[in-house]
């Protein structure tokens, strides 16, 4: 499930529909985004959503322009990025994550931001409540902090003794401290000692997986999202995973098409293009709409990842189809 939330912002954000038919001006879709141009975020994410702004008949350069603004991986840029939003003016902001709208939020109280992946928009400030989200912030909830469980519950079935996990997370990414805190309840409650380990705390993946492996993990969560690091090089983080032999969970399924051994988590390309046309459906006193959302369970056919390096053919996985679609 992913939750949309209201509130004041609904009202114009993205309110194409009523653009064409009253053959409104050109409209200016501000975009921030804490990683770089041509990595993973520009591929996957924002051509999802480009295309579904076509799909509703906004053409680029004609009816549409798209004023893009890049942190390079520095959240100190991105308030002055988008105070350069601010002056445009654009009609309204879509920042990509937690980190790009709290910034955005820092800086505009007025003008509206969607927000396209939010782990707890209630939990980072958001939104008062879901029921009344009030505030400039409108966009979907990922809930993926809420499947942090199931994360841990795969990383069990596959090594039925697991008493030793670890998690790696985003720890620029105050949204994936939700993640962190639902992983460590479900470890206690099942009796699992779990390791947490941030990954630019501890100095990169490198160290961090070195870290991770002489704690003796059995198993390991990767709370780190698409895109946030090697330029988005999804082969390379899962073969240094490999490398030290940890079955690992990962929360999206792109992971997955990279070698990794399982991932649980919702489809972050469709929350774009839900982005794209939120507003069209949405009212500003009609309460947050709870759809289902595509939750993607994936796993490796043949596995790649082992704890047991001596006998990798006894690593099972419960996640025998790949990329299954879960309403």
């Amino acid at each position: 499930m992913a939750v949309l939330i209201g509130g004041a912002a609904a009202a114009c954000a993205l309110n194409m529909r009523a653009a064409r038919a009253q053959g409104g001006p050109l409209k200016r879709v501000g975009i921030i985004d804490m990683n770089a141009p041509g990595e993973y975020t520009e591929r996957h994410y924002w051509s999802a959503f480009r295309d579904q702004m076509a799909s509703l008949g906004y053409a680029e350069g004609n009816n549409v322009r798209f004023d893009v603004r890049w942190a390079h991986n520095d959240p100190a840029r991105i308030p002055a990025l988008v105070e350069e939003l601010v002056r445009i003016p654009v009609d309204v902001i879509v920042a990509q994550s937690t980190p790009a709208a709290s910034a955005a939020k820092s800086v505009t109280s007025r003008m509206p931001i969607v927000v396209p992946l939010m782990a707890d928009p209630v939990g980072v400030g958001f939104a008062a409540s879901l029921a009344r989200p009030g505030g400039n912030i409108t966009g979907l909830s990922t809930i993926s902090a809420e499947l942090s469980a199931k994360r841990l519950e795969i990383v069990r079935d596959i090594i039925p003794s697991l008493s030793r996990a670890a998690i790696l997370w985003d720890d620029h990414n105050r949204a994936f401290a939700l993640a962190v805190q639902h992983t460590q309840a479900a470890a206690r409650a099942i009796g699992v000692t779990l390791k947490v380990v941030g990954l630019h705390a501890i100095g990169g993946f490198d160290k961090a997986l070195e870290a991770i492996a002489a704690d003796q993990a059995q198993g390991l969560i990767v709370a780190v999202p698409a895109g946030a690091t090697f330029g988005g090089d999804l082969a390379k983080l899962a073969g240094m995973v490999a490398t030290h032999r940890l079955p690992a969970a990962y929360a999206e399924q792109e992971y997955v098409d990279a070698g990794g051994l399982a991932s649980y988590g919702p489809d972050y390309a469709d929350l774009f293009r839900r982005a794209a046309t939120y507003s069209q459906r949405s009212e500003p006193s009609r309460s947050p709409d709870r759809r289902a959302a595509q939750v993607q369970a994936g796993a490796q056919p043949q596995n790649r990842e082992s704890a047991q390096p001596d006998d990798p053919a006894d690593i099972d996985c419960p996640c025998r189809h790949r990329h299954r679609i879960i309403h």
